[in-house]
């Protein structure tokens, strides 16, 4: 299947038939921040940005610091509220993947 970044269906439940909501375009992370070790916003991608889940990590960041993550990086930490599909613009794309 191809997507988009804007799509939010939960990767369990998606099929060619399904029609994902999207990400408001207002929803950003501030392109000039850096964090407390010095990571652009587009790190935390694939990551919980919560306290207890850097503490876990042992990347010792303090909550502080991760309240701030969560303010700054809300799109990379998956933060804004999806939009239903017929609030969405732009057109569906699928397409099957071939193994070679």
């Amino acid at each position: 299947l191809a997507y988009s970044p804007s799509s939010v269906c939960d990767a369990s439940t998606v099929t060619e038939e399904t029609v994902c909501g999207c990400t408001d375009a207002n929803c950003q992370d501030d392109p000039n921040y850096v964090d407390a070790k010095n990571y652009f916003c587009d790190t935390w991608v694939g990551d919980t940005c919560e306290y207890s889940y850097a503490q876990n990590k042992g990347w010792s960041y303090t909550e502080a610091d991760m309240v701030q993550v969560r303010s700054k990086c809300r799109r990379s930490c998956g933060l804004c509220t999806p939009k239903p599909p017929a609030q969405c613009s732009g057109s569906r794309t699928s397409s099957r993947v071939r193994d070679h």
